[in-house]
């Protein structure tokens, strides 16, 4: 009886104090990992030791995410390619996830056609109160979904987006940006951009006037749901009546639906003697309501939905980030763009100087918008040779595909951590820039999305200088939003 009471009261903590500390990685396992595997992700607070699941799940959902996984790529072997295996509990047979900023093992894993949608994407559903969409479904459910709606992003359609771009913004310089340059003031830039985007992709994508309240509260509304359902806490899954948090966050998904909703009472009414032949290749609402194969209108709202919160702000922070950068460092190329386009009386064709899209695509590098990249399920092992070092990745494990690091691995580019939009004029490889993902489940709205940034980048970094007078900071949750920089503009003409 003694001796079990000391087992109780002594031996027990003893094991699981050694069991913390093995799953934090203060002490290693004492089983070896073969030495194909990726090693394990090196602990940024615990100098030569492995990152333990705690350490780990922080690095995933913290608002410094990004950055906490670049700073443990950087401490990687020198050579090695840049994957590290993270310790976090999860479904998958392994244990493990993997986190990878290595551009050919990514692009393995997002062409495979054993990859899917991994399952950690889950609680993405109950933003859609339930039903799957179009970001987070596999199969029939996916493919007819994609295939459908694929022609309202068709080069056919730019013109027309760019018009309704152009008008937008028209509308945001003389009713809001003109007036902060009369008098003098500043203003906080992803929260006019983010105002911008959704007037925007409202009318282009969805036909549909979005009011300013309905703008606050569709904002409002996905931030409150995303909190809750995009990480979701066990503990929320199984008790959610316990926890006025999931209470909010349903009400909240609720609003967004009733948002989708009113877009497709709004496009029927209008289109209500629409026939058959003339939306086959119409705007993204034309061709959701039109298709017959989804079973019910909860699908078809669940979609709206996912497409109006994935679209918005990436394009607007990608605005963001690239007039904080341009006009923080002012590149030579800001110069030679001003000039080129004094000889360009069509002002449509100012996007399309070298010049900007240089700009552009070295912001979208510095800070894209999607840091942490997309989540993989692959299905089989994977084997990659990288130079002397020999990688397997295990079949049925989870694969962050993290485009922050991979944007600044030095294997791709020198002095990755600055803005320099010069390097794209003889880039060192242009394989490694991804930002809208690749294989059949890339962004199927990049054409939209690089209209409006070609659209507007062009039009305010012409027509007006911009002064950073307030240096805010970068904060991450499920896209790398610049908070708190204030600028103030001038207007040139």
């Amino acid at each position: 009886m003694l001796l079990l009471l000391i087992s109780l009261f002594f031996v027990a903590p003893l094991v699981a104090v050694v069991a913390l500390l093995w799953s934090e990685g203060i002490m290693l396992p004492f089983e070896k990992k073969k030495a194909e595997y990726p090693p394990f992700m090196p602990s940024i607070k615990y100098p030569n030791q492995i990152a333990g699941w705690i350490e780990t799940i922080v690095a995933l959902i913290g608002t410094r995410a990004p950055f906490v996984v670049y700073e443990g790529m950087k401490k990687l072997p020198q050579g090695y390619p840049w994957i590290v295996t993270g310790k976090f509990p999860n479904k998958s047979p392994s244990g493990c996830g993997y986190a990878v900023a290595d551009v050919h093992i990514a692009k393995e894993i997002l062409t495979s056609p054993h990859s899917r949608k991994s399952v950690m994407y889950d609680g993405v559903d109950f933003l859609t109160c339930g039903f799957q969409n179009i970001f987070t479904a596999n199969g029939h459910r996916w493919r007819h979904a994609r295939k459908f709606v694929a022609p309202a992003f068709s080069s056919n359609h730019i013109k027309r987006m760019n018009r309704i771009c152009a008008e937008h913004l028209e509308h945001f310089i003389n009713t809001t940006l003109d007036k902060y340059a009369e008098e003098g003031k500043a203003f906080d830039v992803s929260e006019e951009m983010v105002t911008l985007t959704l007037a925007i992709i409202s009318e282009a994508a969805f036909e549909y006037p979005m009011s300013r309240k309905e703008m606050r509260e569709f904002t409002h509304n996905l931030e409150v749901a995303a909190k809750t359902f995009v990480i979701m806490n066990p503990l929320h899954q199984k008790f959610p009546w316990l926890f006025p948090a999931v209470w909010r966050a349903r009400h909240a998904a609720k609003n967004l639906q009733a948002l989708a909703y009113r877009m497709m009472d709004n496009y029927r009414a209008v289109h209500k003697d629409k026939k058959e032949h003339e939306f086959r290749d119409d705007t993204i609402i034309s061709r959701i309501v039109n298709n017959p194969n989804y079973t019910c209108d909860d699908e078809r709202a669940a979609d709206i939905a996912i497409f109006m919160a994935a679209g918005h702000d990436t394009t607007a922070y990608s605005i963001s980030w690239s007039l904080i950068e341009i006009f923080r460092t002012r590149p030579a190329e800001l110069t030679e763009f001003r000039n080129k386009i004094a000889e360009m009386p069509d002002r449509d064709d100012w996007r399309r100087v070298t010049e900007l899209q240089y700009m552009i695509k070295e912001a979208m590098r510095v800070y894209p918008a999607l840091a942490m990249g997309t989540v993989r399920d692959v299905g089989v092992e994977i084997t990659y040779q990288h130079g002397k070092e020999k990688v397997v990745l295990p079949k049925d494990s989870i694969y962050f595909i993290n485009l922050f690091p991979m944007f600044r691995n030095p294997e791709y580019y020198d002095d990755p951590d600055e803005y320099r939009p010069s390097r794209w004029a003889n880039p060192k490889t242009e394989e490694a820039h991804i930002p809208f993902s690749i294989g059949s489940r890339n962004c199927i709205g990049q054409t939209l999305a690089n209209a409006e940034l070609s659209t507007v980048l062009s039009v305010l970094c012409a027509r007006y200088d911009f002064e950073l007078v307030q240096e805010g900071y970068p904060e991450f949750f499920s896209t790398l939003t610049p908070c708190k920089y204030m600028m103030k503009p001038t207007k040139l003409f």
